[in-house]
């Protein structure tokens, strides 16, 4: 079970339990291969990484019900989406019985590891076009 703290303030809990891991892979987040399939953690990561899923995902193991999903979302942003992250995958960890959860955490830290430097990498590339780019048009006056 773990915990993140929407733009709010509230306290949310993610525990992931077999009933909700199969509403997760009806959703189209399959956890329950993840324990013997790499690609399928692959997956789920990049999944998360799209902050509509992630929401989505979250309210599922949260059992947000439909007339109350607005609310919920209302109560995201920048911050949250990476404390919801975090919290998703230590409950996607804790989801498996005790004796592979220290391999699955390990395998989780270095793909986790290998996303972030992909993304540091990617907005490197995107700050040194920025760096490229002229904007004289824009601040000359016309």
């Amino acid at each position: 079970m773990s915990t993140w703290i929407d733009a709010n303030g509230k306290q949310h809990v993610l525990r992931i339990s077999g009933a909700t891991a199969l509403k997760l892979k009806e959703s189209g987040v399959d956890v329950l291969s993840c324990l013997n399939n790499i690609s399928a953690v692959e997956s789920v990561l990049k999944a998360i990484q799209n902050p509509a899923t992630l929401m989505a995902t979250c309210a599922i193991i949260e059992g947000i019900e439909d007339d109350l999903l607005n609310d919920y979302f209302e109560m995201w942003d920048g911050d949250s989406f990476d404390r919801a992250a975090e919290a998703l995958l230590e409950s996607l960890a804790d989801f498996f019985q005790k004796a592979p959860r220290a391999v699955f955490r390990k395998l989780l830290t270095k793909t986790v590891e290998a996303v972030r430097a992909n993304q540091e990498k990617g907005m490197a590339n995107a700050l040194e076009a920025l760096e490229k780019m002229d904007f004289s048009s824009v601040t000359s006056a016309s």
